[in-house]
């Protein structure tokens, strides 16, 4: 991912640039950053993630959206655009915007090889500074690989794995199981490595 200009911004600035341009940008540490272009399988993983949760979640007072909704990290006031989020509850908007929220309480990023490392480390440690949050899940989109973090009572962070189209991926916070088989629907993937 590549700075829009090597300036550093407002967050006023930045929202104001973002409202006027084609393209979507994550603001970081001042920084405008322009969004990795996406690929056919990322397209139809993070569409089949959304369906999954979806279908899930039904009964629950929570919300599925998808990556046109920014989140914000109060925090380090930093704005990014997760793949997908699920919000429970009253969602809170950022002060006078409809394109920013606050509160996910599970976030879904979708890797690509140029976010791979960013969105497991960096990005992370931004979504952690989310009180709200309380699930992480990261899916490969060349293999059958997602991570899931899950927050523990204690604040840590807790992984597990799933590299097999016959394991679930298990959601703690919403206590829903994801089918796996529909994560990867109509998807080209190599095998994991275990």
């Amino acid at each position: 991912m590549a700075a829009a200009e090597k300036l550093v911004y407002t967050e006023v600035e930045y929202l104001i640039f973002e409202e006027q341009s084609e393209e979507k940008h994550e603001y970081i540490d001042g920084y405008i950053v322009d969004m990795a272009g996406g690929t056919f399988n990322h397209s139809q993983v993070s569409a089949n993630v959304i369906f999954s949760l979806i279908n899930a979640s039904r009964g629950k007072n929570c919300m599925v959206v998808s990556s046109d909704l920014k989140v914000k990290v109060e925090k380090t006031g930093s704005f990014f655009y997760p793949d997908s989020m699920v919000v429970c509850g009253i969602p809170e908007l950022v002060k006078g915007r409809k394109d920013a929220i606050t509160t996910p309480l599970v976030i879904i990023e979708v890797l690509s090889d140029s976010t791979a490392n960013y969105d497991c480390g960096k990005k992370f440690a931004h979504y952690r500074q989310l009180e709200s949050l309380q699930g992480y899940i990261l899916i490969s989109q060349d293999t059958i690989h997602v991570d899931a973090f899950h927050k523990a009572e204690e604040g840590s962070w807790v992984l597990t794995d799933t590299l097999s189209l016959e394991k679930d991926i298990y959601i703690p916070a919403l206590d829903i199981y994801l089918p796996t088989k529909e994560v990867y629907d109509k998807v080209t993937v190599a095998p994991s490595i275990p």
